[in-house]
């Protein structure tokens, strides 16, 4: 956490917006992978909170290619039948047994020039900066009808302590999970593009190699002590953050691309 700065009261402006995770390889998945997209959006609620959700979406652009994959399947003998309206894609996969052929249904919501994957939006993570902790969220489908409205999900929730400080235009979300000695550090860095770098802590299970190995490297930035394995407790001044954010080998790396609907 930098010593400077200002503490955040509430979700920055700056952040809120649909963001496209970035991938080195667009066909890494399969080929729905070349126009589907991962998306995060963060919202900020009207308390002043800041929400994390995950999503699917494709552009309108992508319709034909997605049309035209389909009919591969078909051709293919892996679907039986395929039929796309603007809010749902039907189709019923094939088998060498009709009693195990079945019926898929996704729905879909027309955003702007984009249609999100509705069953997969799901709240990830909130920061409440009025009680100064996060939410980890994993989301549960609702059984019944007992919900406040018709569509009701039940959602489980793990609270972590927070601090949360704004420097030089960065973001910097500390949490720390119960009974926990160690902070996790989340930055987060808007561009002139308005894209997102993301650099979230990456010490694990081959933490303890890597820093013996450089022993002499880390320490001459800031201590390293060890509290458990592959775990290390640090406290840098605005220099030693600046260079610890720099090292590759510290963070995993994510930039997201923001996106207009």
């Amino acid at each position: 956490m930098p010593q400077g700065g200002q503490t955040l009261i509430e979700s920055p402006s700056v952040l809120q917006g649909v963001y496209e995770i970035l991938t080195d390889d667009p066909q890494e998945g399969g080929p729905l992978d070349a126009w589907v997209k991962p998306c995060f959006y963060f919202e900020k609620l009207d308390d002043g909170q800041l929400l994390v959700s995950e999503e699917i979406r494709f552009h309108e652009r992508d319709f034909g290619s997605i049309k035209t994959f389909l009919a591969q399947e078909k051709a293919a003998g892996r679907l039986i039948s395929y039929s796309i309206g603007e809010r749902c894609i039907l189709y019923t996969t094939a088998s060498d047994s009709v009693a195990k052929q079945s019926n898929a249904y996704i729905p879909m919501v027309k955003s702007g020039a984009w249609y999100i994957l509705t069953r997969t939006q799901q709240p990830t993570k909130m920061f409440r900066f009025d009680s100064q902790n996060a939410v980890q969220t994993d989301m549960r489908v609702q059984k019944g009808d007992d919900g406040l409205l018709p569509g009701t999900d039940t959602l489980s929730m793990e609270r972590e302590t927070l601090v949360a400080r704004q420097k030089d235009g960065a973001f910097f979300f500390n949490t720390r999970e119960k009974g926990k000695p160690g902070w996790s550090l989340i930055y987060c860095a808007p561009d002139a593009s308005g894209d997102l770098l993301l650099k979230v802590s990456a010490l694990g299970e081959m933490s303890d190699t890597l820093i013996e190995n450089n022993r002499a490297h880390y320490e001459a930035i800031t201590h390293f002590k060890k509290i458990e394995d592959g775990n290390y407790l640090l406290n840098p001044n605005d220099q030693a953050l600046d260079a610890l954010l720099a090292d590759q080998h510290l963070f995993g790396v994510m930039r997201l691309r923001k996106i207009k609907d």
